[in-house]
């Protein structure tokens, strides 16, 4: 019986998947694909924010129209609750701070560079499930859900929060379950700020209008990102249009003028989950998979492509030296170059969380005029914006 050995294979369906495919394969290193059947074609109404660095990395990877349909933050403005004004954060040179692009445009992106793939037969796929993995000093035996085997040096599981690949593994997690729940939405308001972005921490949790478009009767368009308990969002959720305006618009105060619901709400459930190492024999886990976090700036995502730029550079240095791609040597390289940024985002993002879901009025107010204060010091809010851009 024929033995169907590859040396790389990647597991996951969404953006963080597709981008691994084609990271890989830019890098000479073709992967078999075993796309999740349960989530094959969801559609995602979300958008991301990409920083600098992934937005340059998706440039790099080719993608045709990505740059066109994106939006560039120049500035942010922040505050708090009980902050009268707005804190100005902005780069150096009002260059942009980060990119607001919406995830169907890379679906359909990523999808055309892998469809190219596989019209020149170099991309082998199936939309399949794994039942089981044998690991061994040699290689990976998987068998598929379908009854095939096949083998290889590496898995890599870029299969989300709920990662099978993570549980077939055993690999240590610490999950902290649903807490929070994301609203996204589109809205319009009367007053146009081109290329800026808003955020408000509140006793109704985060929320975010990130810049979008500018339409021809000059009213701006915004993504609306919220981050809602359990307990708020059973408030909010079901609000009629006209009560949701007024919601949101009692959290931004007047800066926007009048606000409009232009879309539908979504909501989606915020996991939180932690790994403490993201490798099991012959396995590595990335994006999602390996670190869930809050969404704060679109960090989650940039810490997707940050995994999968250096697992990409980590393959690479291991075939330059004819190194197996699945050793732990190789995979140790890999988790010693990551976990620090990995585990201080993390923590990061934990703190703010917490910090606007607990502390006191007293704490809160002392935070917010440390934020007033900090809008006389250029160097401090320069440093801070750096600090954004480097993920």
């Amino acid at each position: 019986m024929e033995k169907f050995f590859f040396e790389v294979i990647v597991v996951g369906s969404g953006l963080s998947a597709k981008t691994t495919i084609i990271s890989l394969f830019k890098k000479g290193i073709i992967p078999f694909w075993i796309e999740n059947i349960q989530n094959y074609k969801i559609k995602d109404d979300r958008t991301t924010m990409l920083s600098p660095k992934s937005f340059k990395m998706f440039q790099e990877l080719g993608l045709k129209d990505f740059e066109k349909k994106s939006f560039p933050t120049k500035k942010i403005n922040i505050k708090t609750q009980n902050q009268k004004n707005f804190t100005v954060f902005e780069g150096k040179k009002f260059l942009p701070i980060c990119y607001l692009t919406e995830n169907n445009v890379l679906h359909q992106e990523l999808d055309t560079l892998i469809s190219k793939i596989e019209k020149n037969k170099k991309l082998v796929k199936v939309q399949d499930e794994i039942r089981s993995i044998k690991s061994d000093s040699d290689n990976n035996e998987i068998v598929l859900k379908s009854g095939d085997k096949i083998y290889s040096s590496l898995v890599i599981g870029v299969d989300g929060a709920n990662s099978k690949i993570r549980k077939i593994q055993n690999i240590k997690t610490k999950d902290h379950g649903i807490k929070k729940f994301g609203l996204v939405a589109i809205m319009e308001h009367e007053a146009s700020h081109p290329n800026v972005s808003w955020q408000v921490f509140s006793e109704t949790g985060i929320l975010a209008l990130l810049a979008k478009d500018i339409k021809p009767n000059k009213r701006a368009v915004s993504s609306l990102i919220w981050s809602l308990d359990n307990k708020q969002i059973d408030a909010i959720r079901n609000l009629p249009s006209k009560d949701f305006e007024k919601k949101v618009k009692e959290e931004f105060g007047s800066s926007l003028g009048d606000l409009h619901l232009i879309s539908k709400i979504n909501e989606w459930p915020i996991f939180r989950i932690d790994v403490p190492n993201p490798t099991g024999k012959r396995t590595v886990l990335l994006g999602d998979a390996a670190h869930s976090i809050y969404p704060l700036a679109g960090q989650g995502f940039n810490l997707a492509i940050g995994d999968i730029s250096q697992i990409t550079d980590t393959m690479l240095w291991a075939k330059e030296r004819g190194l197996d791609l699945g050793s732990s040597v190789v995979l140790n390289k890999y988790v010693n170059n990551r976990k620090f940024w990995v585990n201080s985002v993390s923590k990061m993002t934990d703190s703010i969380d917490w910090f606007f879901s607990n502390a006191s009025n007293n704490s809160q107010n002392t935070f917010g005029s440390l934020l007033s204060i900090s809008n006389n010091f250029q160097p401090i809010k320069h440093k801070l914006v750096e600090i954004m851009k480097e993920n």
